[in-house]
């Protein structure tokens, strides 16, 4: 069992992601309630797995540098190195966790950027919403009241060159 510690790795960061996409479900639905609450709870609780996707991945990490040094290989293509390594039942179950792991990654990929959308969106109503609700300045210079009036003292203070 040379790729036990790689294998028990990997299993976490499956079950993280899989934590992590849960959340993103959750943040879905709370943006489409607008529960701002809530939702930087759950931003809270996403910087915690992201923190401790973060810690595993470097111990998966090492323990892959440290099984291929055992072995005196050099880190060109570390997944297929490690394949070539290991026994065939722990090969299998690498790959299995290699495609887990990938179609998690995937779906949260998806789900965060439906999130993203969905705050965008938001965003627009709100500013829609905000550009009705405030008065509107005239900027039409050229028909309003003042501008006659301007008009007809400078016809009055005009040289008439007729007379």
């Amino acid at each position: 069992m040379l790729a036990a510690n790689i294998i028990k790795e990997l299993d976490k960061l499956i079950q993280l992601h899989r934590n992590l996409s849960e959340l993103a479900l959750k943040k879905t639905e709370t943006i489409k309630c607008n529960d701002i609450e809530t939702l930087n709870k759950l931003l809270q609780s996403e910087q915690k797995y992201i923190k401790a996707i973060d810690q595993i991945e470097k111990a998966r990490q090492t323990e892959v540098e440290k099984l291929l040094q055992t072995k005196d290989i050099e880190e060109e293509n570390l997944f297929q190195e490690l394949l070539s390594i290991v026994s065939t039942s722990e090969k299998a179950r690498l790959i299995e966790q290699r495609e887990q792991l990938l179609q998690v990654i995937h779906e949260l990929k998806e789900r965060n950027q439906l999130n993203q959308q969905l705050i965008y969106h938001s965003l627009q109503y709100i500013n829609i919403s905000f550009d009705m609700l405030r008065p509107q300045r005239q900027e039409d210079f050229n028909y309003s009241k003042s501008v006659k009036a301007k008009t007809k003292s400078t016809k009055n203070l005009m040289f008439d060159s007729r007379v």
